[in-house]
């Protein structure tokens, strides 16, 4: 996964989970920290939704509010994010870099990554 940047976006109570926030967020993007999307509006619901990964290109075409996120998007995967059988958000990695495409690699590396996610914030909580 090299030359992409990654975060993960979460529900909160605190607005009755209508948006997904970006609490951590690293690379070209790091500066949107905090920022979000919409649940029922974007790619983040989208993966709840159908409880499945998804892989998709400049997500600006579907969801226009991305159009205003610079630098834009090539590539993006995401993972769905579940703790206690609880959709709690995702975790993805995004590429700006037209020659970088993401593969079953990263997919792998992506589920094995939210798996290990999980066990953390189960025993934070524990």
């Amino acid at each position: 996964m090299s030359r992409a940047l990654g975060g993960a976006e979460s529900l909160e109570d605190h607005d009755q989970k209508r948006r997904f926030h970006w609490r951590a967020i690293a690379g070209e993007w790091a500066s949107h920290k905090d920022g979000g999307t919409p649940r029922e509006f974007g790619p983040c619901g989208t993966v709840l939704d159908r409880n499945a990964a998804m892989l998709c290109s400049h997500p600006e075409r579907d969801f226009p509010y991305f159009g205003e996120v610079t630098p834009l998007l090539e590539e993006a995967l995401l993972v769905p994010f579940y703790v206690n059988g609880e959709a709690l958000g995702t975790i993805w990695v995004v590429s700006h870099d037209q020659n970088r495409r993401f593969d079953k690699e990263d997919l792998r590396l992506m589920t094995s990554l939210g798996t290990f996610a999980r066990q953390l914030i189960k025993q934070h909580y524990a």
